[in-house]
């Protein structure tokens, strides 16, 4: 069903007949998966406060006791804070409460651990990501996009990389050993501020981290003459600004690789490169949502 959603939205909102599309990428569990859960309060009620997810339409917190896609960890610090909240043994500020899993053998580097700023661990590195910032949702599943990302990347060790919407440098940590420069550009100053010491943590040297909007930093001809090879794209769901992709084909990168948890605005956007002469080589599906709708897709374009 997800194949034909990735190769449906191509065809009618890309325009592209018979895409590319390979088999998906099965998620290794399909319930359980899930990193990250971000509860809501609502203390308006009478008798004890709302707590769970919003409703379809986003304006009533649904009261739950578990979910079945997270991490059991998130589901058990739930229960115990949900547990402490009614019974009036603790109180709470706030409309929202943010739950990471956890997971064994975690070591933070003690000198820079802090309350801000949380450990997801990705092959072999712990990397530091804004405890309210982005990461990939599926925990099972980040080494397999990491590993599909940099083999449809095809880098080779005198390319110039640059990673754009790059968070806390997921990709950039490891594709920088294999390139000869990686720039990095991210909007959220902590993604930002987390990227370098996770560069710093690994000793990658050959990084340049940058704060502020894909398109406004790309106008401001940060790049310069360079040339550069590789542009990786992983934006928000509602896909890339229109001067941010102008900015990107002027780069005239030879490949640029696209990953979007939005076969919508991706294919949207896909069009437009295609329409700037890029060619669309492949569509690589990875279930990252379970029990969902949605779904993360890889584009690799060829310029």
């Amino acid at each position: 069903m997800k194949e034909r959603q990735v190769a449906e939205s191509f065809e009618r909102i890309g325009k592209i007949p018979s895409p590319p599309v390979k088999t998906i990428i099965p998620s290794p569990q399909h319930f359980n998966y899930r990193g990250k859960a971000e509860y809501h309060l609502d203390f308006r009620q009478d008798r004890h406060p709302e707590i769970g997810f919003m409703d379809i339409k986003g304006g009533t917190v649904v009261d739950i006791e578990r979910c079945e896609i997270v991490d059991e960890s998130i589901n058990r610090t739930y229960r115990q804070f949900r547990e402490a909240l009614i019974s009036g043994r603790e109180t709470f500020t706030g409309d929202r409460f943010t739950v990471w899993s956890e997971y064994d053998d975690t070591e933070f580097p003690p000198d820079q651990f802090e309350f801000s700023t949380i450990g997801r661990k990705v092959k072999d590195k712990i990397l530091f990501v804004p405890r309210e910032g982005f990461f990939q949702a599926n925990i099972l599943l980040v080494d397999r996009l990491v590993e599909q990302v940099l083999t449809i990347g095809n880098v080779n060790p005198s390319d110039v990389v640059v990673d754009l919407y790059c968070g806390s440098g997921l990709f950039s940590v490891f594709i920088a050993p294999r390139v000869r420069q990686v720039y990095g550009i991210e909007l959220d100053g902590e993604a930002v501020r987390c990227s370098r010491l996770n560069m710093d943590m690994y000793g990658v040297s050959n990084t340049e981290m940058v704060e502020g909007r894909v398109e406004d930093v790309l106008k401001a001809d940060f790049i310069g003459e360079k040339r550069i090879d590789a542009v990786i794209l992983d934006p928000p769901r509602i896909g890339c600004d229109r001067g941010a992709l102008a900015r990107i084909t002027g780069l005239k990168p030879s490949r640029i690789i696209y990953v979007s948890c939005n076969p919508t605005t991706q294919a949207r956007d896909v069009r437009y490169l295609l329409d700037e002469g890029f060619s669309l080589m492949e569509l690589q599906p990875i279930d990252m949502f379970p029990q969902t709708k949605h779904i993360e897709v890889i584009a690799l374009l060829e310029g």
